[in-house]
């Protein structure tokens, strides 16, 4: 996703400055030199894609297109504050913070690892406040913030909280469920495997991400779910390389060359004037599927809202196991307004059941507080937590 340290000269971000004909983002798929040479991939000295520029990560880690701490800035991991794992605003011996150094470090004042003002535990923010109770960190992939109003800032982010790299190609981010009352035709994520989903009318969507895609530890990503130039106008300026990871196109909007399309299904004009993400009820659904397994598995879920029809229970259903009922599911709290979103609290998903479920790693999604691991507060575009300036 988008982060920045104190010292924000991800020039990358920008275009190619004055491409030269052989290097553009429509035939580079690594990022231009400031020769106008297409340098095949991402590596620590030549960070960027897409046609990007490249820019060097002064010892930091180049991580989609985006450096990752070192020296003169870079986004962090999720526990250092605007910079590497411990300094704030570059790495661990990078301008701008070291270990120890001034405004940040492992424990200094306004970061780091257990600095005031954010961090693993710092005041103000944290992986897993006490609301969140005991238990390890998710080990699969996390949805990590919601924005559903206004329209035009519809986001919604993805968060690993691993120590290891995801490939996304297999993952998929669903918002259609619906449960026919009178016995019609209903909506469920699950069908995929017989391809029979929905996703492509009523302001719904079911949007697998970008082969090859990848989410590397600790990194936040987001999806502009009404496109990256009005996330770009609205939500964060798109300037020193701060973009939405991916962009869901709607009609009459601008296709960004280096922000990837989410692929899929979405009712794109209808979602054009009233957003794909309901603001008063809905689910939103993370799951895999590899393509030809019989069955899908659960990543992560989230509803907001009382309407029972569109939520998940997939109890009865030949190969899976009981979900929890859907009028003891608990939704998110709260509704949310112009400049307010829904942010994860808890990485450890609180109380939520760990084990004989339908998730990747056997939790069961369905059975997560929402209402105690989540709170509505201020948006946070490209941060991990409400903690993390």
């Amino acid at each position: 996703m988008r982060f920045a340290g104190l010292v924000t000269i991800l020039l990358f971000g920008l275009s190619c400055g004055t491409p030269r004909a052989n290097c553009t983002p429509a035939n580079c798929n690594g990022c231009c030199d400031s020769n106008g040479m297409c340098v095949p991939g991402i590596s620590n000295s030549n960070c960027g894609k897409g046609g990007m520029a490249c820019a060097s990560c002064g010892g930091g880690t180049c991580s989609d297109g985006m450096c990752m701490g070192g020296a003169g800035g870079g986004s962090g991991g999720s526990t250092g504050v605007g910079g590497g794992s411990s300094g704030v605003g570059g790495g661990s011996s990078g301008v701008g913070g070291g270990t120890s150094g001034s405004g940040g470090g492992t424990s200094g004042s306004g970061g780091g690892m257990s600095g005031s003002g954010g961090g693993m535990s710092g005041s103000g923010g944290g992986n897993n406040p006490a609301v969140c109770g005991a238990g390890a960190t998710a080990d699969h992939l996390l949805i990590n913030e919601v924005s559903v109003t206004p329209t035009e800032e519809e986001f919604v982010e993805i968060y690993n909280p691993t120590a290891a790299a995801i490939d996304l190609t297999q993952y998929f981010l669903y918002g259609a469920t619906f449960v026919a009352p009178d016995g019609g035709t209903s909506c469920h994520y699950r069908d995929i495997v017989t391809g029979a989903q929905c996703g492509g009318a009523f302001n719904d969507f079911s949007l697998q991400f970008p082969a090859g895609a990848m989410i590397g530890p600790g990194v936040v990503q987001t999806i502009a779910m009404s496109g990256a130039a009005d996330y770009c106008r609205d939500v964060a300026p798109c300037d020193g390389g701060v973009f939405p990871t991916y962009e869901v196109r709607l009609t009459g909007n601008a296709d960004f060359a280096n922000v990837p399309d989410m692929r899929g299904f979405a009712d794109v004009d209808g979602g054009a004037n009233t957003g794909l993400l309901t603001n008063a009820s809905e689910d939103l659904v993370l799951f895999r599927w590899d393509g030809v397994a019989a069955t899908v598995k659960d990543v992560d879920y989230v509803i907001w809202g009382t309407n029972l029809q569109v939520r998940t229970d997939k109890t009865g259903i030949s190969s899976y196991v009981a979900d929890t009922p859907v009028a003891s599911q608990r939704p998110l709290a709260g509704t949310a307004a112009l400049t307010t979103s829904w942010q994860r609290l808890c990485t450890n998903e609180g109380a939520e059941t760990k084990s004989a479920g339908n998730g990747l790693t056997f939790h069961d999604e369905t059975s997560e507080p929402l209402d105690t691991t989540w709170t509505l507060t201020a948006k946070t575009p490209g941060r991990r937590s409400v903690g993390e300036p």
